[in-house]
């Protein structure tokens, strides 16, 4: 849920940041990204993917629902710790969604491999 927190943090850090927004006056789409936020803040991480892409497929141009989708992506990469490969490719497209969200993409990494145990026996190696 920390993840979840600094994810969502960050998200709207870069929004105000870069003054992105796509409003939209569907409500369909707003309903269906709502329902994507409820399953995500759930812990139904897998709902909320369907849900977020639901919504993009309505509104293509929606980047709320972009947004929301690169998030779940992420924050499932986190659950994978079990799987690095399949969180790996999670992280992937959370980044391919929304290249803007990259600290969020390199704060959920770096914590997935601490969480992990794959940083124990790094270095700092001064130049």
């Amino acid at each position: 849920m920390v993840s979840l927190a600094l994810s969502v943090f960050l998200a709207n850090q870069c929004h105000r940041a870069y003054g992105q927004s796509s409003p939209t006056e569907n409500s369909q789409v707003i309903e269906i990204n709502n329902e994507g936020v409820k399953a995500l803040n759930a812990g139904n991480i897998q709902l909320a993917l369907q849900k977020f892409a639901q919504a993009l497929k309505v509104d293509p141009n929606y980047q709320l629902a972009r947004d929301n989708l690169a998030i779940a992506h992420n924050n499932y990469g986190l659950q994978l710790q079990n799987n690095p490969k399949a969180a790996i490719k999670e992280f992937h497209q959370a980044l391919y969604l929304n290249p803007v969200q990259s600290i969020t993409l390199l704060v959920s990494i770096l914590s997935f491999f601490i969480l992990t145990g794959l940083l124990i026996g790094c270095t700092h190696i001064s130049p």
